[in-house]
């Protein structure tokens, strides 16, 4: 599955709960977000033990792609993880705030023709959907963005504040 839309209207919920279901009828499976998977792909613990089980796990969530950095390493370890999924005929849900157009676009400096080849394999065989409308969370919580921005304000501004000398 290849699940696209505004932030906020589920599609990360949706991962989990196809992901739930399986592992209650005994299919392994693992949620990672694609962030932590470049991460764990090129530095991790033990990263050839990582990338064969991220290879192998029947059902593989690689959730909030695009919010990695565009590099060549972190479009190799998708490439890699997700040709490998697609050559075994593996179930892989992505879930992404891009279209398939915004994710070739921000690797266009990087690679576009392995991005194309990426985004080919993603596309080709699963189902893409897409997410409209404003989202459930402003509509659980009115205020929420005003919030988000307000905690990520106080967060950027701790985050610059001078340290003391003994706090280091």
């Amino acid at each position: 599955l290849f699940l696209w839309g505004r932030r906020g209207n589920g599609k990360s919920m949706i991962g989990a709960v196809v992901l739930t279901e399986a592992e209650s009828r005994g299919i392994a499976g693992r949620f990672e977000r694609a962030s932590d998977l470049v991460s764990n792909w090129i530095r991790g613990e033990d990263v050839a033990a990582y990338r064969r089980h991220v290879c192998r796990v029947p059902v593989l969530v690689i959730d909030e792609l695009g919010i990695e950095t565009p590099s060549a390493i972190s479009l190799e370890a998708l490439f890699g993880v997700i040709d490998d999924r697609y050559s075994n005929n593996r179930t892989t849900i992505i879930t992404t705030n891009l279209t398939a157009a915004d994710l070739a676009g921000r690797y266009a400096t990087v690679d576009i023709e392995a991005m194309a080849r990426l985004i080919d394999r993603l596309t080709q065989s699963a189902p893409v959907l897409e997410f409209k409308g404003d989202g459930y969370r402003r509509q659980i919580r009115p205020n929420y963005w005003a919030i988000a921005r307000q905690h990520a304000e106080q967060a950027a501004k701790a985050a610059t504040e001078e340290v003391p000398a003994w706090q280091d």
